[in-house]
C-alpha cells in the first residue's frame, strides 16, 4: 500500500510539473503574440494551436479562415514597420556597431571640432564699421579721423601743424586766436591706450546717447561739439599753462548722460588689471570725486594730479549732466532752435523728403 501510495504521488508531481511547464509554455506563446502585435501595428494575428481569439489592430477584419496565415493585412495603416526601422538605422545591427565604433574612433567629437571656420579680421572689422556708418555716420566719421590723426602724429613733418591746430593751450586759443582748436583738440592722442581707450568708451556710450536723443528728435552732433568746447574751456580756466589733447572730455560728458538716464545699469572697468563693475550712478559719483580732487591738486600745483588733464574730464562730466537736466526739463525739444531740429539735417543731407 505504501507502495502504490508512493507511486501515485510520484505521477501526480510529474503530472503537475507537465502541467506548470504546458502553461508557462502557453505564457510564453500568449507574449510571443503580444509582442508581434506590437511590432507589426498592422495586423491581425491569430494563432490556431492556443485558444486565444483573432486580434484586430487599427481596423483590420477578422480572419475565421484557420488555413491562412495568422498575419494578417491591414491596407489602411501607412506607419513605420520593422523593414522602415532597419533602413533607417534605428535597429542597430552587427555591421552598424562595427562602423560606429570606427566612425568614433576616426572622428573627433563635434563639441570640440568644427568644419565652418570663423570669418577674417579684415572682415569682422569691414562689417563693422559698414554697420556702425548706417547706425550713426558721425560716430564712424569721427572714429576714422581719430585714427588718420593718430598716424598724422607720429610723422615728424606733421608735427608743427598738429600743433598750432589740433592741441589745446592758451598760446593757441587766446593769442592766436585759433578757436577751433577748441573742438579739434579732442581729435588729437599721444599714446595707443589713450586713444584705445577713448574709441571704445566713445562708440560704446556714443550709439546709447544717439539712441535717447533719437527719440527725441535731436541730433548728436550738437553734444558732441558742445562737450568738446565745455571740456577745453574748463580746462583752460584751472589751468594758466599747459596743453590738452584727447577725446575724454566728450566720452565722459556720453558716460554721465547716460549714468543719468539710467542710474542702475551696470558699467565694467578695469583698473590695474583688476574688473570692477559699478552702477551707473555709483561709478559717475566716483569718477566726478577723482576728476575734482584731481582738478584742484593741479590748480595748485601738486603731483598728484600727473598728466591727466582732470579739468577736461569735470568739464565734460558737468556737461553730460546739465545736457540731461535740459532734455528732462524739454528746455531742448520746447525751446529748442530750428538748427538743432533732426528732422532739418535728414532733410538737408537727403536722407527723407
Amino acid at each position: 500500500l505504501q507502495l502504490v501510495t508512493s507511486t501515485l504521488e510520484k505521477q501526480t508531481l510529474h503530472l503537475s510539473l507537465h502541467i506548470q511547464t504546458m502553461l508557462k509554455a502557453t505564457k510564453i506563446k500568449k507574449a510571443l503574440v503580444l509582442a508581434c502585435i506590437i511590432l507589426s501595428g498592422c495586423h491581425a494575428i491569430q494563432s490556431p494551436s492556443s485558444s486565444l481569439q483573432t486580434l484586430t489592430v487599427r481596423g483590420g477584419a477578422k480572419n475565421n479562415n484557420p488555413n491562412d496565415s495568422f498575419l494578417e493585412y491591414n491596407p489602411s495603416y501607412q506607419g513605420t514597420t520593422l523593414g522602415d526601422l532597419e533602413q533607417r538605422n534605428f535597429i542597430p545591427t552587427a555591421n552598424n556597431n562595427h562602423q560606429q565604433m570606427v566612425s568614433y574612433q576616426n572622428t573627433p567629437s563635434s563639441r570640440y571640432t568644427s568644419s565652418s571656420q570663423p570669418k577674417p579680421m579684415t572682415q569682422i572689422i569691414s562689417d563693422f564699421m559698414s554697420k556702425l556708418h548706417s547706425t550713426s555716420p558721425l560716430l564712424h566719421n569721427g572714429l576714422l579721423t581719430i585714427l588718420v590723426l593718430f598716424l598724422a602724429w607720429q610723422i615728424p613733418s606733421f608735427m608743427p601743424l598738429l600743433r598750432n591746430h589740433f592741441v589745446c593751450s592758451r598760446y593757441n586759443i587766446l593769442q592766436k586766436k585759433r578757436l577751433h582748436a577748441l573742438v579739434l583738440s579732442t581729435l588729437s592722442h599721444a599714446t595707443f591706450t589713450h586713444l584705445a581707450l577713448n574709441m571704445y568708451a566713445f562708440i560704446t556710450f556714443g550709439l546709447s546717447t544717439q539712441q535717447i536723443l533719437q527719440r527725441c528728435n535731436l541730433p548728436i552732433w550738437p553734444f558732441v561739439v558742445g562737450a568738446a568746447i565745455t571740456g577745453s574751456l574748463t580746462f583752460l580756466l584751472a589751468n594758466p599753462q599747459g596743453s590738452c589733447i584727447g577725446l575724454s572730455g566728450v566720452t565722459l560728458a556720453m558716460l554721465a548722460f547716460n549714468a543719468m538716464n539710467n542710474p542702475s545699469k551696470e558699467l565694467g572697468f578695469v583698473i590695474y588689471f583688476v574688473p570692477i563693475r559699478l552702477a551707473a550712478q555709483h561709478a559717475l559719483t566716483l569718477i566726478l570725486c577723482m576728476s575734482v580732487l584731481g582738478t584742484l591738486g593741479q590748480r595748485v600745483g601738486s603731483a598728484a594730479g600727473g598728466n591727466v588733464a582732470h579739468a577736461t574730464h569735470l568739464g565734460g562730466l558737468l556737461f553730460g549732466i546739465g545736457y540731461y537736466e535740459a532734455l528732462r526739463r524739454e528746455w531742448l525739444t520746447r525751446y529748442r532752435p530750428r538748427c538743432l531740429r533732426w528732422v532739418v539735417w535728414k532733410r538737408w543731407l537727403g536722407l527723407v523728403r
